[in-house]
């Protein structure tokens, strides 16, 4: 509601507080939390794939509903300063919010207490139950870029889409709902797939990143003279880049709650949502600063780093013998 308002508010950082809270309040740890309580060991990759799929395809229905508002609010010739295009998201969201509400109250379960690690405020962990620095910062890295990666390409198809190609925000909105949401469905196809074939979520890592490193080669700038054969190329780049990181990102957030004693799984879950936070801002900037002869390079190099840590720190990267 706040970010519906802030035409009505003589304020110039209403718009960003409104942003501030909804990112704030967005409940993403404590999903991840919740399906590291209560999904066994065996089947977390899996649950984890299906949720980054459903994350993804939110990320399809946001720019298509954006389009489908922008389209409805200018065709009927509404514009003041309670609903206009630009305020209209937020009532959006404010219904969504509301609903989202009243689903919670009437179909979520906590978990059972047996399964909530009973720590006091302040307390320590149980002796001898220690964080392993380096394959929870390998997590982390993994985490991080992920969704860098993720928001980078959000950021950068939109501008791409307006200064290069002269396209409407709408136009860029269609075109990004698109590749996100067939990479949302090819995440949910690989939950099924890693239930049947993948068993080690190390090379669930190394192989996103290898594969997102070699769909980097279609994002580099050919000069194609059409517009269209542009589109097509780097659709097929972006579609693949997109899918991998995705995948990566889940399993990084399946791994980091299997490389830690029960003791410590909220810790981690924390840690890992302010990385991943941390890489959503990073990406936010870096997609909009990158141009058509850099951006390529970029995630290529990004790609390639990761692989590296997924390969040297695979040592390491281990299931805890406490965690479950």
């Amino acid at each position: 509601v706040l970010y519906a308002l802030a035409g009505l508010m003589n304020f110039s950082y209403t718009l960003l507080i409104a942003r501030f809270l909804i990112g704030l309040f967005n409940l993403f740890s404590l999903t991840s939390k919740y399906i590291g309580l209560t999904v066994g060991l065996k089947r977390r990759s899996e649950v984890v794939l299906y949720y980054s799929a459903m994350s993804t395809l939110g990320c399809a229905v946001g720019p298509a509903l954006a389009a489908l508002l922008d389209f409805f609010i200018k065709s009927v010739r509404i514009h003041n300063l309670v609903l206009d295009s630009d305020t209209v998201p937020g009532w959006c969201m404010a219904f969504v919010f509301s609903l989202f509400l009243v689903l919670v109250a009437l179909l979520f379960e906590d978990p059972p207490a047996e399964l909530i690690p009973s720590r006091t405020v302040g307390s320590a962990a149980p002796s001898g139950d220690r964080l392993p620095v380096v394959a929870v910062c390998a997590a982390f890295w993994h985490l991080c870029v992920s969704s860098a990666v993720l928001t980078t390409v959000e950021v950068y198809v939109v501008s791409l889409g307006q200064q290069h190609w002269g396209w409407s925000i709408s136009q860029s909105a269609w075109l990004l709902a698109g590749l996100m949401l067939v990479s949302g469905m090819v995440n949910m196809g690989m939950g099924v797939l890693t239930r049947r074939f993948i068993q080690d979520d190390r090379m669930g890592l190394l192989g996103s990143s290898l594969l997102g490193w070699v769909a980097c080669a279609l994002l580099f700038d050919f000069r194609i003279p059409s517009v269209g054969l542009q589109v097509v190329v780097l659709g097929i780049g972006l579609m693949v880049v997109l899918t991998m990181a995705a995948t990566g990102r889940a399993f990084a957030l399946a791994l980091q709650s299997k490389l830690v004693p029960t003791s410590l799984k909220g810790k981690a879950n924390n840690w890992s949502v302010v990385f991943m936070t941390l890489g959503r801002g990073a990406g936010a900037v870096v997609g909009a600063l990158l141009g058509t002869a850099s951006f390529g390079p970029v995630l290529l190099a990004t790609f390639a780093v990761s692989a590296l840590v997924c390969a040297l720190s695979h040592g390491r990267m281990r299931p805890s013998e406490k965690a479950d």
